[in-house]
């Protein structure tokens, strides 16, 4: 995963693409479609700031210097984005429980939802307790 440069200004250090940039030129990223994996070239799309010529530019045509702030967002982000992942994993992976569990083929979420309820019912822990858990598997 690389961070989006929409935006942003990088300076011109190379010439792959045939663009008319002069070497060290700043230029202004305003299409960064995402494509390309970390470390693997792609192209993106960038503006004189000068003369207001656009270009398309190589990914290896520039450099670009993360901040400490830039980093932090990034890892901030992926940290979020695992956290809503770990969640997906968690359920599914308990969606397949229930299915071994009930002999099923087919997975229906309301009947999930209905069959963790009766499982907490059947639970040997306080009347709260069972409630918090059920108010948690109905609100989610």
């Amino acid at each position: 995963m690389r961070t989006k440069l929409n935006g942003k200004t990088v300076k011109i250090v190379g010439n792959t693409t045939s663009h008319l940039f002069k070497i060290g030129e700043m230029v202004e990223i305003i299409n960064d479609n995402g494509h390309g994996n970390f470390g693997q070239p792609y192209n993106l799309t960038a503006i004189s700031r000068t003369s207001n010529l656009q270009y398309t530019i190589g990914s290896t045509d520039f450099t670009y210097k993360l901040g400490k702030e830039e980093i932090q967002t990034e890892v901030d982000a992926l940290n979020e984005e695992k956290l809503k992942l770990d969640s997906q994993i968690l359920f599914w992976t308990n969606a397949i429980v229930y299915l071994k569990e009930t002999k099923s083929d087919t997975f229906e979420e309301t009947e999930y939802k209905a069959y963790q309820v009766l499982k907490t019912i059947n639970e040997n822990t306080s009347d709260i307790e069972k409630a918090k858990i059920i108010a948690k598997i109905v609100n989610n």
